[in-house]
């Protein structure tokens, strides 16, 4: 795997330090979904848990339906669909596009990202993110979706009202 440090960036936001690495081990030839739990930490620690990813195989004619429903659950912090034939390294900028959305909007946001449009049956639409990854070479500029539910886009349309949260990253 490739351990290239690039950096990324949304729009004016801040450049985050960027490895094209998956968190999870995921099969190149079944669709399924990358999910990032995040278990509540013991009481006693100061430190607020710490994210597990899983890869879970789903069917191709199910997968968005699931991915859109599973942000619903307390312990899913962000799901990243991952349809086959699909790059890592594109997989891993829609993981690294989720977070970076989530330390936007604050405390308790979570998303469902994509790196490619997928398809995404009735009630759900998607939402390009334009990104900007920056290595040696140059800039190219780069597209992840977010996919929301209907019933979820009130949430997500108030969650471009409140300013953006300053995000510590390494």
């Amino acid at each position: 795997m490739d351990e290239t440090i690039l950096k990324a960036r949304l729009e004016d936001g801040p450049e985050w330090p960027f490895t094209p690495v998956l968190p999870a081990d995921i099969p190149a030839d079944r669709a399924g979904l990358l999910i990032e739990r995040r278990w509540p930490a013991a009481p006693e620690t100061a430190v607020s848990g710490t994210p597990d990813y899983d890869f879970v195989a789903i069917q191709r004619g199910e997968i968005t339906r699931v991915a859109t429903q599973l942000p619903h659950l307390p312990h899913i912090n962000s799901v990243v669909i991952y349809p086959p034939g699909i790059s890592r390294e594109d997989t891993a900028l829609a993981c690294l596009v989720g977070t970076m959305l989530r330390a936007r909007r604050g405390r308790g946001a979570k998303t469902v990202m994509c790196a490619v449009c997928p398809p995404l049956g009735i009630g759900r639409s998607a939402i390009p993110h334009e990104l900007w990854v920056r290595n040696a070479d140059g800039v190219r500029i780069r597209h992840v979706w977010e996919i929301v539910s209907w019933p979820d886009v009130p949430a997500w349309l108030d969650g471009l009202s409140t300013p953006p949260h300053t995000a510590t990253h390494r």
